[in-house]
């Protein structure tokens, strides 16, 4: 059987326009599973805050896997609002690949950030690994 150089063509940017649906499908299901970890494994069940300007992504996805998390308001000039969690935006660049930022401190001088990679097989998410970017 001879396979065609365009019946390949054909067949990559098929199999490249299933992986994009499949990211599409499982955004949602990303930023869960990266609340849910921040959730349970860091802030260990307990209370805590979401930093303003960046709250309303955090909230949603923090709501979703029912963390108790508020936004961190001050009335005084000084910040304590520790500790703090953040879930980024569900990003994609190539099939079948999400990548979720995320961050966390939990008292001065004791958090860090970075993304989560998933495969992502449609609405079912697979943790690949963490690329720590920063760390207090």
């Amino acid at each position: 059987m001879k396979i065609t150089f365009s019946r390949l063509i054909a067949g990559l940017v098929f199999l490249a326009a299933v992986g994009y649906l499949s990211n599409v499908l499982s955004a949602t299901s990303c930023e869960r599973e990266v609340a849910r970890w921040i959730m349970q494994d860091i802030m260990k069940g307990e209370g805590f805050f979401v930093l303003p300007g960046r709250a309303q992504r955090s909230l949603s996805a923090f709501n979703e896997v029912g963390a108790r998390v508020e936004v961190y308001a001050s009335n005084t000039g000084n910040f304590h609002g520790f500790p703090w969690g953040e879930v980024g935006e569900a990003r994609f660049r190539w099939p079948f690949l999400v990548s979720v930022k995320w961050g966390y401190v939990q008292e001065p001088l004791s958090g860090e950030g970075g993304v989560r990679q998933f495969l992502c097989l449609f609405g079912y998410p697979i943790k690949l690994g963490d690329k720590p970017s920063w760390s207090t």
